[in-house]
């Protein structure tokens, strides 16, 4: 799994030992608003980071935790991966930027290099992106990666209806 390095991030592959900072975002109510559940319970995290390094391990690529490039203070977790409500095998690019840290570009700089890496790297056609409706900070970060709605997607293990954003490598040249 590559590690890559932005402006202001590194994003690296995740390791059982980070467990905590997982936990720590995804008992936040904050962070957990937008994903059509509430807070995780530390076994459920565990397993959460278990799927993260599952999918590593089957597909060679999945969401890195996005540290700051200087300190090394984690401040997310950005990448790509293949979500579930998604069949048309296109890999989802998503962020989850740390509250304190909102507002500061963070999201759009680790989408846009998840995203180079998809089309260049990975050789991908085409990229996703998955929110709900009302995540409207995802979807200005989706804008200005240029990712256009493509679909409506019902999720039913959530109970969710998901927009389903989209951006082809012919308009990444």
């Amino acid at each position: 799994m590559d590690e890559l390095v932005t402006g202001r991030l590194r994003l690296r592959a995740w390791a059982r030992d980070d467990l905590d900072t997982l936990h720590r975002w995804t008992s936040d109510p904050r962070m957990m608003r937008f994903m059509g559940r509430g807070p995780l319970t530390l076994v459920e995290s565990r397993r959460m980071l278990a799927r993260t390094l599952e999918h590593y391990d089957r597909h060679g690529f999945g969401v890195w935790l996005a540290e700051d490039r200087s300190s090394g203070e984690p401040l997310g977790r950005a990448g790509l991966s293949y979500h579930r409500a998604w069949t048309e095998g296109d890999p989802e690019v998503g962020w989850w930027i740390a509250p304190e840290h909102w507002g500061k570009g963070l999201a759009t700089e680790a989408g846009a290099a998840a995203i180079e890496y998809a089309f260049g790297t990975l050789g991908v056609e085409r990229v996703v992106s998955i929110c709900i409706e009302e995540n409207v900070p995802s979807r200005r970060v989706m804008e200005k990666l240029e990712l256009r709605k493509l679909a409506e997607v019902p999720f039913p293990e959530l109970g969710l209806l998901l927009w389903v954003h989209a951006r082809d490598r012919t308009s990444a040249a």
